[in-house]
């Protein structure tokens, strides 16, 4: 065994030094047919018994290797049909609570406390360029409308749900900056109203 130990170490120095200092008569692929060459020569000295049971192993690992394969493609193929059996989230939005009060009257009412015209009035006040979105620093609430902001924040002073991040599709802690960011420009844009009237 200390003879192969010496011939492998012996090999892999004169792989090493051969390789840099290849000429046009001696290319990269003589040296490796002398380096498999040497190799062979290598374990040709080893054990048989040791390399059957290395062998053995190396069967072995892959038989593991392909059962815990298979069991994960299972997990994933069992996984994909409980999804496609979770019943699909109806929106909670303007857009839905809307489609839904032609069948359930003052809907739109009972959730904000507003009625749609009257919900259209203050977002107009609160948002006179319909163009601009308001940035929440958040990554779900990228697709989330001024409308639907001002929404949220209506329903979670009336009925105090608008934080729950099922019934909107955000999480709680994007839902709180919702809200907090259209009660601060409701603050302001309500300050500057006079509600007392001029003395003449």
């Amino acid at each position: 065994m200390k003879n192969s130990i010496a011939l492998i170490n012996s090999l892999h120095v004169s792989i090493d030094i051969a390789i840099p200092f290849k000429t046009a008569h001696c290319t990269e692929s003589d040296i490796m047919k002398t380096y498999n060459s040497k190799y062979l020569l290598f374990f040709s000295d080893v054990n048989p018994d040791l390399l059957h049971h290395f062998e053995a192993q190396c069967e072995d690992f892959r038989r593991q290797l392909k059962e815990k394969t298979d069991e994960c493609d299972k997990r994933k193929k069992k996984v994909d049909q409980l999804q496609d059996q979770v019943p699909r989230q109806q929106p909670f939005n303007v857009e839905s609570v809307c489609k839904r009060e032609k069948n359930i009257k003052n809907l739109f009412l009972y959730y904000t406390g507003l009625t749609y015209v009257q919900f259209l009035f203050l977002f107009s006040l609160l948002f006179p360029n319909l163009n601009e979105k308001l940035n929440f620093i958040r990554r779900d609430t990228k697709c989330f409308s001024n409308e639907n902001a001002l929404f949220l924040m209506l329903c979670r002073l009336r009925h105090d749900f608008g934080l729950k991040a099922v019934r909107f599709c955000l999480s709680s802690q994007s839902a709180s900056v919702v809200f907090n960011t259209i009660l601060d420009i409701m603050y302001f844009k309500f300050g500057q109203l006079s509600i007392w009237p001029h003395r003449d």
